[in-house]
């Protein structure tokens, strides 16, 4: 290789570094904006707020929220992104079984090899715990305990510790049951009659004298040209394909059920929308606007801040390895133990 050509690659592996380092800082940042909530005022998760303020897909802005969380536990891994020596692709990978006792072992495994058998050593390494997790299944089966009784005012208290399963029972009951008791709000019950069928009825003396013909709030043919002009989820940042339709000026207020007043919202942002105090209104051209409910405007995503392109050097390569943290040798130099333990698991 010539020396020109050996200087480009050393150029394209030290930017490597450099976005190893620019990653493990926004996950860092990521991690704390996640922490202090920063997202919940008008988004679901941290990962919805990524996704919109980024312009990641959503899959993506999760396993950068659940990374940035695992590092905080693992401050070797951290330490070697940090200082440009390991990809984010290798840090993904590592989070998904290392734990604070097992984190040497594989980070010595990163470091000794390609991402490919990162990833296949992972696989093992699940397969290796699975007599673990069954162990730890057992021991939870053995603690489980229930109990309800009735304290001296006649309140029920109930003590337990449940397997998943039966605690995921319990708590679907639970709902039931709290459904049954209580009568839905005003505002629920709107929102449910935005995308429903009704049928008008005629009384009299408290009897039913009527029953008119069977209407639906929104036609076919309207729905078929909102899922046209819509193409999914109006909210900003959202675009889910699994909507429902909204009534700008719902039609107990008088308002008529026509494309112009109607626009297409996924259930969660539907229910955000009559529940959880955010506003929205139509313009003429049919582009909606939402608010907080300090009347502050929710758009799209602004763009990203400009940066100079003049970047920091990175941190010089550790002994025996290149600019980007990668080792000199090939895989064939993994220590011994850690290949025999992985070639154990997936044979």
């Amino acid at each position: 290789m010539s020396d020109d050509l050996f200087e480009l690659g050393e150029r394209i592996a030290g930017l490597a570094a450099r976005i190893n380092i620019a990653t493990f800082d926004m996950l860092t940042l990521v991690a704390e904006f996640d922490r202090r909530e920063g997202w919940a005022d008008n988004f679901a998760s941290c990962a919805e707020w990524l996704a919109w303020r980024t312009g990641r897909t959503l899959a993506a802005a999760r396993e950068n929220v659940r990374v940035a969380h695992a590092l905080e536990d693992l401050p070797l891994t951290a330490e070697a992104m940090k200082s440009g020596q390991l990809s984010y692709t290798k840090v993904r990978t590592m989070t998904r079984v290392a734990k604070p006792e097992t984190e040497a072992t594989l980070l010595e495994f990163a470091q000794s090899t390609s991402a490919a058998r990162l990833e296949w050593l992972v696989r093992g390494w699940k397969k290796l715990s699975r007599d673990g997790e069954l162990a730890a299944e057992e021991v939870r089966h053995r603690s489980r305990t229930f109990s309800v009784a009735i304290d001296a005012d006649g309140m029920y208290v109930v003590r337990g510790r449940l397997e998943p399963e039966v605690g995921a029972v319990l708590m679907r009951a639970i709902e039931a049951a709290g459904d049954a008791l209580y009568r839905v709000s005003a505002e629920t019950s709107r929102r449910m009659a935005c995308d429903a069928a009704r049928v008008a009825m005629g009384h009299r003396d408290g009897e039913v004298v009527s029953v008119g013909r069977r209407t639906r709030t929104i036609p076919p043919h309207i729905r078929r040209a909102l899922e046209e002009r819509d193409r999914g989820c109006r909210y900003p940042g959202c675009a889910s394909r699994f909507t429902e339709a909204h009534d700008v000026k719902h039609w107990v207020d008088g308002g008529e059920t026509s494309l112009a007043n109607t626009i297409l919202l996924c259930r969660r942002h539907h229910r955000l929308v009559h529940e959880g105090g955010t506003r929205m209104a139509l313009d003429r051209d049919g582009k909606a606007a939402f608010f907080t409910r300090a009347g502050q405007v929710i758009g799209g995503a602004p763009p990203l801040p400009e940066v100079t392109r003049q970047l920091p050097e990175p941190p010089p390569p550790p002994p025996n390895r290149l600019s980007n943290g990668a080792p000199r040798f090939v895989d064939s130099a993994v220590p011994l133990p850690l290949e025999l333990e992985a070639l154990e698991a997936v044979t």
